[in-house]
């Protein structure tokens, strides 16, 4: 297995299907957010997005769509060297580009302020080589499941995204 760094100076690791598939029905170690859910940061993303939801700004509940937010990896720390990436850049299948194809969440309950939100990361599927306009690749289909600091299940996200090489267009 070799890396390819990109531009964004994250390494995608470079393997075979084989080496990719045999990651599968594997999870990642939980890991968790680097801060619990704060009224502030959750103004602060209404105010980005204008949503004007009292529920959000007064108090109580985050707005779904900052459920990946809450464990983004900071890019810099001063207790840590450069973040781990999500599973699907952890992945060795050949390929430097990746595109996301879609992902489909399930909310159990709502993010809570004070929550403090961990994740574990499985790959379920690697497709075999598929033919597309950006080029010769793979799907890939992994699971998150979000869960609190209780070890309640908050959401589960399936996504599935396309692992290529970039070439000429079928």
């Amino acid at each position: 297995m070799t890396e390819s760094e990109d531009e964004t100076g994250y390494a995608l690791p470079i393997g075979t299907l084989e080496d990719a598939r045999a990651l599968i029905g594997k999870r990642t170690p939980l890991r968790w957010a680097p801060a619990p859910v704060s009224l502030g940061r959750i103004q602060q993303f209404c105010a980005m997005t204008q949503d004007g939801n009292t529920s959000y700004w007064e108090g109580g509940v985050a707005p779904p769509a900052m459920l990946e937010a809450w464990l983004m990896p900071l890019e810099w720390s001063p207790w840590s060297s450069t973040p781990e990436p999500r599973l699907p850049a952890r992945i060795p299948l050949p390929g430097r580009s990746m595109i996301n194809g879609g992902n489909d969440t399930t909310f159990h309950r709502p993010v809570e302020i004070g929550d403090r939100l961990s994740v574990e990361e499985e790959l379920l599927s690697v497709s075999d080589l598929k033919r597309t306009r950006l080029g010769e690749g793979h799907f890939v289909e992994t699971l998150s499941v979000f869960r609190n600091q209780d070890g309640d299940i908050v959401a589960e996200v399936r996504n599935t995204l396309f692992r290529f090489e970039p070439g000429q267009p079928s």
